[in-house]
């Protein structure tokens, strides 16, 4: 189920001042990696939050 449709309650002005924010300070908050960190046996991703793939060849 989606909960992101909760977002579109909230002013378009509010939302973008919430983004810049977060994009403002996401270094200072959530540090900054030189690589990404992929999913492996040690880290992989819990089988209820895995993304979902697309299957029909697009």
């Amino acid at each position: 189920m989606q909960w992101t449709w909760i977002f579109q309650f909230i002013p378009r002005m509010i939302r973008d001042a919430i983004y810049d924010l977060v994009a403002c300070n996401r270094y200072r908050w959530f540090g900054r990696r030189d690589a990404c960190i992929l999913p492996n046996s040690d880290r992989s991703w819990p089988s209820r939050a895995a993304p979902k793939l697309r299957d029909d060849g697009a």
